[in-house]
């Protein structure tokens, strides 16, 4: 069994990204220009906050007054960041900034970032963003192999990411002022998008993305559901999640997905080697996504090898497997 994760490698000395400007949106990074591919799982870059807020201290006053203490320099790259209301009513141009670029830095902080807060959203990412506290500083790794100058992007979208494409929008256009043009939104047209689009219509409009979306939603309540009673379909059904979330791209849902199969197999006392395999894949996507030092990571790493000593083993009872459809432990965007 695989002791320890895999460093993304790259024999590429150049820059692993550039700082461009796009007519739509600004300044953006990208990734080089150089005719080697990110490989998936790369540390892009650290980047330390220009400054932290509570989450309920984020008052144009608490803003301001964190601006205000910033260094020249700090300050120069406060203002140098986008900002998405130009034009809004009692919006001056510190909270514009604010708004269009805070992220999260923990469970209970934001924080404006130099370089990370650059980063463009996409309905299908292919970077993530984890705040690290030990260091003070949110990491940005790649979610897949990024091929040159193709434009780096995150979710902006959280739990929201799951919605239909037009709930989606309307999210995007109400808080960033910009309409998402990624593959996931093609189901709706730009040229008459409209906020109050009506919900048959909508439904209309729904695209494959949209309907794989959706049943990823279910299926996520249903296993819930079913996992304390039904292991033999809690565990079919998280196969079918996995390859809804392969199939669309979100690899960190996949990455949840893989965890689930693994506690049915640990909590139903399912086959050994299995659930061996389904805690190393889940330890390796998480440590791809979010690095091998990140909570996830570290929690699936501690019980690689050691399925049988994990605490809740066979704790709901005891599953044979029988004619069930197994998996392979792997998926396909595994490393």
């Amino acid at each position: 069994m695989t002791s320890s994760l895999p460093t993304p490698s790259s024999t590429s000395t150049a820059p692993l990204y550039t700082l461009q400007s796009t007519s739509e949106s600004g300044q953006s990074l990208f990734s080089s220009s150089s005719s080697e591919p990110i490989p998936r799982g790369t540390l892009l870059f650290p980047d330390s906050p220009l400054f932290t807020l509570p989450q309920n201290a984020r008052s144009i006053e608490d803003v301001q007054g964190r601006v205000a203490k910033l260094g020249k320099d700090q300050q120069r790259k406060f203002f140098e960041l986008s900002n998405c209301k130009k034009g809004e009513e009692d919006v001056g141009p510190v909270m514009g900034i604010f708004k269009t670029n805070v992220l999260p830095a923990g469970p209970e902080e934001s924080a404006i970032f130099p370089l990370a807060s650059r980063l463009n959203h996409s309905c299908i990412p292919n970077c993530e963003h984890v705040f690290h506290p030990s260091s003070n500083t949110i990491q940005i790794r790649t979610l897949s192999d990024i091929p040159p100058n193709t434009e780096l992007s995150i979710s902006y979208l959280s739990t929201r990411l799951l919605l239909p494409s037009f709930q989606r929008r309307i999210h995007l256009l109400r808080s960033f002022n910009f309409l998402c043009v990624c593959s996931a939104c093609e189901g709706v047209p730009t040229s008459d998008f409209v906020e109050d689009l009506q919900a048959e219509e909508a439904q209309a409009r729904e695209s494959t993305s949209d309907k794989n979306r959706s049943e990823i939603a279910s299926l996520k309540e249903a296993i819930d559901t079913l996992f304390p009673t039904s292991p033999a379909l809690a565990y079919s059904q998280s196969l079918d999640l996995l390859d809804l979330c392969e199939e669309e791209g979100l690899m960190l849902e996949g990455a949840f997905a893989r965890a689930t199969l693994a506690m049915v197999l640990i909590m139903w006392k399912g086959e050994v080697e299995l659930a061996e395999k389904w805690v190393e894949s889940a330890w390796r996507e998480f440590g791809v996504a979010r690095g091998v030092e990140g909570e996830d990571a570290r929690r699936w790493g501690r019980w690689v090898g050691k399925v049988g000593e994990h605490p809740r083993w066979g704790c709901l009872g005891k599953w044979e497997f029988g004619g069930a459809k197994k998996g392979d432990g792997e998926g396909e965007g595994s490393a």
